[in-house]
């Protein structure tokens, strides 16, 4: 029986049986974790594990990504420093994605990152940090072009969120990361190596194409591919970004919440999110016209801003299962949730005891590198086209929303909001 035969079986399981929680009968295990999160079914689960791990791979654009920029670590650091780059790269990830599958498990919902750092960071700080987390994930899933977490902001609408959700990490990080090894190792080995040194800014994949296979016809072939490649990732990022806008929506954490919290009620998919999310898309596509600087220094910024909550996130978790502070099982949690105070136990799927200590430590440590050089110029020496503006942009961000914080959100966003209480 293969894993999704596997995930089947669960689903259809989960289905025939009750779970029984004090005076209330869920009949799906979702419906009780929902009921243990505050939440209320909304949204239509119509997803499995195998079409969310397609949504996934997707919008991680893994090889294709590594045909677009390997010039640059060509120039920096030759062949051996794009192949231990990238090995290094991928084993940062996989830590990272291990412990939000772990988050994942423990809270499925569409909110991930702002919900995660809201049970986890203490009660005097929980709401600001939450509310900004969800502020740069908004943001930052706005001008993403690529975004790993994507199957995390469809929780709401898969079956068995609390292990499906968490295995489409891992799988999808593992698959993505070994199409994107056979791509680098594929370009490497067509490439002319003496001619792309001495000139990497000349060189590019398509180049790379017409040398290996000499016709024209083939290397348009394989353009057309990419091009269908990141047009269905393109998609996939809409559908995942319009969820988080509304999770954060729906918790009041946005001006104009009240709209854009609507849930279309025959199709039960929150259509004025997706219109909104595409007219920003598109609006933010237009700025290449004008700046490509301006451009670059918002989708470097896409980086800071998504990668600082996974960042929060995994410093959390980490100090909370050192001190114990996370019960074994939600069977010995209430069936609703305590208003007056967050009670924390690991989901179905999770690394225990040592070896998950090490793999959260191995995370933040990559986080922290990452985070710390997104912010500066890829190349040197720095000039006006060359420099890094996303440190001013994400400043630019980080103190609008405070602001809007203090004014305005601090009054109606309270963390997620708890539709059934205790």
């Amino acid at each position: 029986m293969d894993i999704g035969q596997r995930f089947e079986l669960s689903e259809t399981l989960s289905k025939a049986s009750t779970l029984e929680n004090g005076a209330t009968t869920y009949y799906s295990r979702d419906e009780a974790e929902m009921a243990q999160l505050g939440r209320t079914q909304i949204l239509k689960r119509n997803w499995g594990f195998w079409s969310i791990l397609g949504l996934n791979c997707t919008i991680m654009v893994t090889w294709e990504y590594v045909l677009i920029v390997f010039t640059s670590g060509l120039e920096n650091g030759g062949s051996a420093g794009l192949i231990w780059g990238y090995l290094i790269i991928w084993l940062g990830i996989i830590c990272v994605f291990i412990t939000m599958a772990e988050l994942a498990s423990m809270a499925p919902s569409s909110g991930g990152q702002y919900h995660w750092v809201f049970i986890l960071a203490p009660r005097s700080m929980r709401k600001g940090l939450s509310f900004l987390t969800g502020w740069l994930t908004t943001i930052g899933w706005q001008a993403t072009v690529t975004g790993p977490d994507g199957a995390i902001h469809m929780s709401e609408e898969i079956h068995n969120a609390s292990t499906v959700v968490p295995w489409t990490l891992l799988a999808s990080t593992i698959l993505s990361g070994l199409f994107g090894f056979g791509m680098l190792i594929a370009i490497l080995f067509c490439l002319d190596l003496e001619a792309a040194m001495s000139s990497p800014e000349e060189f590019s994949f398509v180049k790379v194409y017409l040398q290996a296979t000499n016709s024209t016809t083939l290397t348009a072939t394989v353009l057309m591919f990419v091009i269908i490649s990141l047009t269905c990732a393109t998609i996939s990022c809409l559908a995942a970004t319009s969820r988080m806008i509304w999770s954060f929506a729906r918790d009041r954490g946005l001006p104009g919440w009240q709209v854009l919290s609507q849930v279309e009620s025959r199709t039960a998919i929150p259509d004025v999110c997706i219109a909104f999310t595409t007219a920003i898309a598109c609006a933010l596509a237009l700025i290449n016209i004008g700046s490509t600087v301006v451009f670059t220094s918002i989708i470097s910024f896409s980086v800071n801003a998504l990668y600082l909550p996974y960042l929060l996130c995994a410093v959390l978790l980490l100090w909370r299962r050192c001190t114990g502070a996370i019960t074994e099982s939600r069977e010995k949690l209430p069936q609703t949730p305590n208003q007056d105070g967050i009670q924390l136990a690991w989901g179905p799927w999770r690394i225990a005891g040592w070896p998950g200590i090490l793999v959260n430590v191995l995370g933040i440590v990559y986080l922290t590198v990452i985070t710390f050089f997104s912010f500066w110029p890829a190349v040197t020496p720095v000039t006006s086209v060359t420099m890094n503006y996303s440190a001013a942009v994400f400043g630019l961000v980080a103190v609008f929303g405070m602001v809007y914080y203090f004014v305005h959100a601090s009054k109606t966003y309270c963390g997620p909001v708890m539709e059934r209480g205790a």
